[in-house]
Formats: structure tokens, sequence, C-alpha cells
């Protein structure tokens, strides 16, 4: 399994933070799991996308960025892919609100 997340460069707040996910699964594709956290109550998330007879997957993500966040407020984005077999591939990235 390949899992890629490709996040937006720039973070601002009030704004929104954007991201994309590639996986690929020769056996096929169960699950997508996608979290956004940090440091404040007001940016947390996630998502969970099933992907039944799927073998390539692509999803572009974005989440509301809340207003009065400090600069540099480090916001992690996570992406956590199952495959039909069981198998499991993560990825995450962190970016900061500029």
């Amino acid at each position: 399994m390949r899992l890629y997340l490709a996040p937006g460069l720039v973070v601002q707040s009030p704004g929104t933070v954007a991201a994309s996910v590639a996986l690929y699964d020769a056996e096929g594709m169960d699950s997508l799991h996608l979290t956004v956290t940090s440091a404040y109550p007001s940016l947390q998330g996630d998502s969970l996308y099933f992907l039944p007879d799927t073998t390539d997957y692509t999803q572009s993500i974005t989440w509301t960025v809340p207003s009065g966040l400090p600069l540099g407020t480090k916001i992690t984005l996570g992406a956590k892919a199952w495959d039909l077999l069981g198998f499991v591939g993560t990825d995450s990235a962190v970016v900061t609100t500029q």
C-alpha cells in the first residue's frame, strides 16, 4: 500500500487548511481515516471514508481554520488507510499558521 499526503503551503487564521491524499493498493482498499489536530480544540477534526472495490483513490481535503490562532500554530494532518488484507499505511504532515 502506498499513501501520500500533500498539504497546501500557506495556512492563515482565519482561513482553510487544504491537502490531497492519494492511495494505491493492488489488493484493494478498505477505508481511509483523515485527521486534523492542533493545540486548540477549535481546530480538531476527522473524516472516515469507506472504499469498497477500490485499488486507486484520491481525495481532496479542506478544513476551516478559525480566527484567533497565533502565528506559528502547528497543525498536524494525518492519514491512515487499511487495505482488504488488514495492512495499514500512514502519513502525516505538519503546517504552521503564517
